[in-house]
């Protein structure tokens, strides 16, 4: 999911994976549950913040900041590579070009689903 939502291997499989990696996949894990607890279980979320609620929010927002990092390392990667042939260019390449906010929601979408 790595290549496709950030131009980048992210290299979960590898032995020793980064700390930033890491927490993307445990963040995305937590989050997943924690999404399951709030919109399917019974939950007062919507009237009340609750715990869980809280904790999901920052979830998002850690994943969000580690994701508009590896974007930014691609842009400036791809800045000094520009790829000439619309044909080879990856799904991020082409995503910027039409917005950033559009790419990196496209990309933590994709590493979510990824994940789960």
């Amino acid at each position: 999911m790595g290549v496709l939502a950030l131009d980048t291997r992210l290299g979960v499989l590898d032995k020793e994976m980064s700390t930033e990696i890491s927490n993307i996949v445990k963040y995305n894990r937590e989050a997943l549950e924690l999404m399951y607890q709030l919109d399917i279980l019974p939950s007062i979320w919507k009237f009340y913040k609750t715990k869980s609620f809280k904790r999901l929010m920052t979830l998002f927002d850690e994943v969000t900041r580690v994701v508009m990092v590896k974007v930014n390392e691609a842009v400036v990667r791809l800045e000094k590579n520009p790829t000439t042939n619309n044909d080879n260019q990856s799904v991020l390449e082409k995503l910027l070009k039409i917005d950033r906010n559009v790419a990196i929601v496209m990309a933590l979408d994709m590493l979510l689903a990824g994940v789960d």
